[in-house]
């Protein structure tokens, strides 16, 4: 008799479709979420759960800041204070205050480079009170939306997470996990897209009520985003498919010769994402899966391996 079961998924919501075989489990999911509940349950799981989220945010901010190439050594040591600090926290609030603290260290970078052409001052939201924010909070609600569905599909329960707190239909495991892509997707992005004066105040509405993107400027930013996650992760699948440091090589005989295992992800776009990005977020989803089923967190999750973070 088949025990096994099919996800699937539409990448359209946060929502699965699950097909269980007659005689399966009733519930395949089940054990997953109960393991997920019970560390999100208990303060001290829970806490090394939101470090190993935080850590890998942290990562991120670092790669960030080599490819800006922008980042002062004062944010490099703020960066490895922050990972220090990490160890000895007591509790998830003193986590997100060292977030916080971090963060607006790191805000100082945008205010110094954007500060006096687009009256940047510092982060705010709901609404955006100037163009560099509104990039900001449309990007990052974008990953928010991404990284709902590979969640949701690696069968964890996208309310149930660890740094955010929960809220009223709130994916907060959505949002602890878009913490990991929003430095290299959004930040990444919108710091090229102003620092190369493609974004220009047309494309930008304020008023007292706020600052909104028009259609064109959200059209740059997604299109900035796509290139991005196209350049970050399309040369670390290569590798691991091709099984050699060379990616440009690599990316030669994809030309010409095409790799049966990349055939159909190369040049493909899904939902208007590169394959790629979707892979990348299908493979951490399922990596922060197994090591909640397993109840053994790591020192960090991270979008990308290893060896791609200096911290």
């Amino acid at each position: 008799m088949r025990t096994d079961f099919e996800i699937v998924h539409g990448w359209r919501g946060p929502f699965v479709s699950v097909f269980c075989p007659e005689g399966g489990r009733a519930n395949p999911m089940a054990p997953l979420r109960e393991a997920q509940t019970r560390i999100a349950a208990d303060p001290e799981r829970r806490l090394d759960a939101a470090k190993a989220v935080l850590r890998g945010a942290l990562a991120s901010f670092d790669l960030w800041r080599r490819r800006t190439r922008q980042g002062t050594s004062r944010l490099k040591t703020a960066l490895r204070q922050t990972l220090w600090a990490c160890d000895s926290a007591a509790s998830v609030d003193e986590l997100l205050g060292l977030e916080g603290t971090f963060h607006r260290l790191y805000l100082e970078e945008w205010v110094r480079h954007f500060g006096n052409p687009w009256g940047f001052y510092g982060r705010n939201r709901r609404p955006p009170r100037d163009p560099v924010n509104a990039l900001l909070s449309y990007g990052n609600s974008i990953i928010y939306s991404l990284c709902v569905p590979p969640l949701a599909k690696a069968g964890l329960h996208t309310a149930v997470g660890f740094l955010h707190e929960p809220g009223t239909n709130r994916h907060t495991l959505a949002l602890d996990m878009a913490e990991l892509v929003k430095p290299l997707l959004t930040d990444l992005s919108v710091w090229r897209l102003l620092d190369e004066e493609r974004f220009t105040p047309d494309m930008a509405t304020t008023t007292a009520e706020g600052c909104l993107l028009n259609g064109e400027g959200r059209k740059l930013l997604r299109n900035a985003m796509t290139d991005t996650a196209k350049e970050l992760f399309a040369p670390r699948i290569i590798k691991e498919t091709f099984g050699t440091e060379n990616c440009s090589e690599s990316l030669a005989r994809c030309v010409h010769t095409p790799h049966p295992s990349l055939a159909k992800k190369q040049d493909r776009l899904r939902c208007g994402w590169p394959v790629e990005l979707w892979t990348t977020l299908e493979e951490t989803a399922r990596t922060i899966a197994r090591d909640i089923a397993a109840e053994q967190l790591p020192q960090a999750w991270r979008l990308l391996p290893d060896d791609d973070d200096e911290l």
